[in-house]
């Protein structure tokens, strides 16, 4: 999944900055989420993205340290798309972060 800020309208306003996350379920109702930065200073770059996500989330499912780049995102009841619940998660780590 990539997130990108959006302006008032849901347009991409900027193509710098953004995040990509890699995301896997493994128990019911709760996914490991790993998180590709952009900085904002930065274009992204989807390809990119998706490799350091892949290899943050792959990395820590092996026991390795990933230096806070990855979550357990518990999934909202009645929730049907673990998106909705992951841009949730996102966007308030982003925020906090400084990224958006």
């Amino acid at each position: 999944m990539h997130y990108r800020p959006v302006d008032a309208a849901g347009n991409v306003s900027d193509p710098r900055g953004g995040a990509t996350v890699a995301i896997r379920e493994v128990v019911p109702r709760e996914v490991n989420v790993s998180i590709a930065f952009c900085n904002p200073q930065d274009v992204f770059n989807r390809a990119v993205g998706r490799a350091v996500a892949e290899g943050r989330l792959n990395a820590k499912l092996a026991g390795k340290d990933v230096n806070g780049f990855f979550a357990v995102v518990p999934l909202t009841e009645g929730s049907t798309c673990i998106k909705d619940d992951v841009h949730k998660y996102l966007e308030t780590s982003m925020a906090l972060s400084g990224y958006y």
